[in-house]
């Protein structure tokens, strides 16, 4: 029998599953982040390499049974990015169909079963990637943390501490936010954040994992955070907006689907960002995953060794 692999590397986790002919899986692994370009290949190859691992070891299965993989990974963005990522898999899984795409796809074709539409992720970085009814693609955002990634948990998270800093110095409005972000980071007070990331103490991860306080605040009333969230919703709206103009899609009832950390742990987040897009567009039907990315990477794995277009149930 033969058995496929599906893969979701993102900037926080990495995911693998292993099925069977048949769509039932058979095990599951999981690792660290893999994103090569934020944090190196070598960190990379070992969060797919324990992923694997652990999925073929609960599967029972070696790596020469898998015959089609799909790896669905953050970062990949260009051709050479695929080459490299493709050359780290084959050590990993000799597979004789391997196909790497960005994560997004994947996370798009599990959303919708190889079906078009949009989806717009919303995890540590954010990204809007869809392909309509005649296999185009388009894509808006997700150009990594230093220069994009509005509406992400770490642009949400960072937004939070620049208005609890602001808070401090009188150049903001007050919140919630000024005592709980220090108290979050064992600081006596919210200045003392600087020292901490001149010195390389808080870094992109770390800063992203405050997410959980600016949703907190934002539950409990604070109407700082309540706005950062609109603000999130408001850019996520906007990415998915432009992917449904650039694919000739703005007059249809075209599915968007909400995928990522933020939008599964903020229900707040994609109320706005629904509101926001219907502004917008109309008729645009949000919609949530039909199945999770790595499901989705499983059917691009299936679409490769059968030969089959990506998108073949348009």
């Amino acid at each position: 029998m033969s058995y496929l692999a599906g893969i979701d590397g993102g900037g926080t986790k990495t995911v693998c599953v292993v099925a069977d002919a048949e769509g039932r899986i058979r095990g599951t692994g999981r690792g660290g982040p893999s994103n090569y370009q934020k944090d190196g290949l070598f960190s990379a190859r070992n969060s797919l390499r324990h992923a694997v691992r652990d999925a073929l070891s609960a599967a029972e299965l070696r790596p020469q049974d898998v015959t089609g993989v799909c790896a669905g990974l953050a970062g990949v963005d260009r051709a050479e990015d695929s080459r490299v990522m493709a050359q780290v898999l084959r050590q990993i899984l000799p597979a004789d169909h391997l196909v790497v795409e960005n994560d997004a796809l994947v996370a798009l074709i599990g959303a919708t079963g190889r079906r078009p539409g949009v989806i717009v992720i919303a995890g540590t970085g954010s990204i809007a990637l869809g392909v309509n009814r005649k296999g185009e693609r388009a894509r808006a955002g997700g150009w990594g943390h230093i220069l994009d990634d509005e509406g992400s948990g770490y642009d949400i998270a960072r937004r939070g501490v620049m208005a609890a800093l602001q808070d401090f110095d009188g150049r903001g409005a007050p919140t919630r936010l000024r005592d709980m972000v220090a108290k979050e980071l064992f600081l006596n007070t919210i200045a003392d954040v600087i020292p901490l990331l001149h010195r390389g103490q808080l870094n992109h991860t770390q800063i992203a994992a405050l997410l959980p306080v600016v949703l907190e605040a934002a539950e409990e009333g604070d109407e700082v955070a309540r706005q950062l969230i609109s603000d999130a919703g408001l850019q996520l709206a906007g990415a998915a907006r432009a992917v449904v103009e650039s694919l000739g899609e703005q007059d249809a009832d075209f599915p968007v689907a909400t995928a990522g950390g933020v939008f599964l742990h903020s229900e707040r987040l994609r109320e706005c960002f629904t509101g926001h897009l219907r502004e917008m567009l109309p008729k645009a039907r949000v919609i949530r995953p039909a199945q999770p990315p790595e499901q989705g990477a499983l059917l691009v794995a299936r679409a490769a060794v059968e030969g089959e277009p990506l998108f073949g149930h348009g």
